[in-house]
This record gives structure tokens, C-alpha cells and sequence, in this order.
């Protein structure tokens, strides 16, 4: 009888699992924001004082415009989506987006904000068209000379044959350099301060900039994807990142409690 109740004691003894203790919390609680919040396709801004010059439309994956230094920037009233409507794009997935920005001198922090963009024509004619990707960038307003910047992306976004390359000035001032040229269009909508959502149809001004934009993309025409899975505008980036920020300290709080 004795040894059964033993048994029986040994049998029900509780063994309590070792405690992580707040640093081990917080650990976890890092690793859970930085997991599930991180946009699958970041990506990184990278300067260089270098430029991108190609002869032909797809050499070397390049589309767009030879990205080197050019004569003017918009001073004023730049605040507005752009879209090149000479350049048009093949399918296959976007890698990388060049452009060259110049005079810092008048660019403020609200102008030092681009958001770089993908349209989808809806209807050449109107002109309308339906912003597919989005990722906007902040550039550092103490740079004083041009430089040409890279954003890399490390997601799939795919493309299909007749997207264009596009791009909304934060501000007033538009930091991109440019020159005129009347055989090339640039047509802009006039935002009024609402910043374009991915999936949304704009309708472009009938009017348009005779310019060519320091801007080209590399795309990978041997790549496949969904033209459909549509890219999350930044703005839906920083509210995932905040919930998964509010969820995790909310779990290291129920650690804390239950310690």
C-alpha cells in the first residue's frame, strides 16, 4: 500500500517547465514583430553616383529612360501621379526601378517623399488607368549633388504587356530630373493631396508634360505571376506592421502576467 501511494505521488508530481524570463519575452516578442510583419516584397533604396544607359527598349531588361543627369527638375506644382506613356512594358516580373533626383536645394521633407508606381491602362483614349503596384521611398534632403537611386525588389510583382512606369510626388517640388522633349508624353492626374490606393482607376489629364523622366525599370521577362495578386499600397504595409506590433506586446504582457 505504501509503495502504491508512492507510486502514485511520483505519478502526479506537477514538474513545472522552466520560466524564459522577461529577456527571453522580448526576444520572442522581436522575432514574432519582425516575422509577421515584414511586407514579403521589402525591398531596399539604395544612392549611387552612378547612371543607367541603355540603346534599345529591353537591353539588358532595362525599359524606360537612360537614367543620367538632365537639365531641370518641377519646382512647383509637382504634387500628382505620373505615368510614361511612351514607355511601354512587356510581361514578366518587375526587378528594379532607377531614377535620378537633382537639386535638393528646394526639396523639403514632404517633397522628398516618392512613391514609385506601376499603372495598368484601362482605356488608353481617356486616358484611364488602375494602379497595380506601389512602394514609396523617402529620400534624404541633405544630399547636395545628383544621384541615382535603386530600389530593389524582392518579391514578384508581375507585369503584363502594356503596363507603364509611373510615380506620385509627395510635394510640391519634384526632386526626379527631366527634360522637354515634344515627342515624348508624361500625362499626370492631380491627386489633391489622396494618395492613390493599389487596385484603384484613375483618370489621368488629357493635358500632358512633353518631357522624358531620369526613369527606367528592369524587368525579368522570363519570370511568371499572378498579373491579379496586386501589391498592398505602403499605408497597408505600416497598418499590418502595427497590428503584429500590438499583437506581440500584447503576448509579451500575457507572459508577463502569467510568469
Amino acid at each position: 500500500m505504501v509503495h502504491k501511494n508512492r507510486t502514485m505521488t511520483l505519478l502526479g508530481r506537477r514538474h513545472s517547465p522552466p520560466s524564459l524570463g522577461m529577456d527571453g519575452v522580448c526576444v520572442l516578442t522581436l522575432l514574432f514583430a519582425v516575422f509577421f510583419s515584414t511586407p514579403a516584397d521589402a525591398g531596399g533604396l539604395t544612392a549611387s553616383n552612378l547612371s543607367v544607359v541603355f540603346y534599345r527598349q529591353g537591353e539588358n531588361g532595362h525599359y524606360g529612360n537612360n537614367v543620367t543627369l538632365r537639365p531641370t527638375f518641377l519646382a512647383s506644382d509637382a504634387n500628382k501621379s505620373w505615368f510614361d506613356y511612351e514607355t511601354i512594358l512587356p510581361g514578366g516580373a518587375l526587378r528594379k526601378v532607377f531614377f535620378m533626383a537633382c537639386n535638393y536645394s528646394q526639396m523639403d521633407d514632404t517633397s522628398a517623399g516618392i512613391r514609385l508606381q506601376i499603372w495598368r491602362p484601362v482605356n488608353l483614349s481617356v486616358p484611364s488607368l488602375r494602379l497595380v503596384w506601389q512602394q514609396r521611398v523617402q529620400l534624404p534632403t541633405k544630399t547636395n549633388v545628383p544621384m541615382m537611386y535603386t530600389y530593389s525588389i524582392n518579391a514578384t510583382v508581375a507585369l503584363v504587356s502594356g503596363d507603364r512606369m509611373g510615380w506620385e510626388f509627395e510635394g510640391t517640388t519634384g526632386p526626379i530630373c527631366f527634360e522637354y522633349a515634344e515627342t515624348h508624353r508624361t500625362f499626370f492626374y492631380r491627386t489633391a493631396g489622396v494618395h492613390p490606393e493599389v487596385g484603384q482607376l484613375a483618370v489621368f489629364d488629357r493635358t500632358f508634360l512633353p518631357s522624358q523622366f531620369s526613369m527606367a525599370v528592369s524587368v525579368d521577362g522570363k519570370a511568371t505571376g499572378d498579373p491579379n495578386d496586386l501589391h498592398p499600397s505602403q499605408a497597408s504595409r505600416f497598418e499590418l506592421w502595427g497590428l503584429s506590433l500590438i499583437f506581440a506586446v500584447s503576448l509579451s504582457v500575457a507572459f508577463f502576467i502569467s510568469d
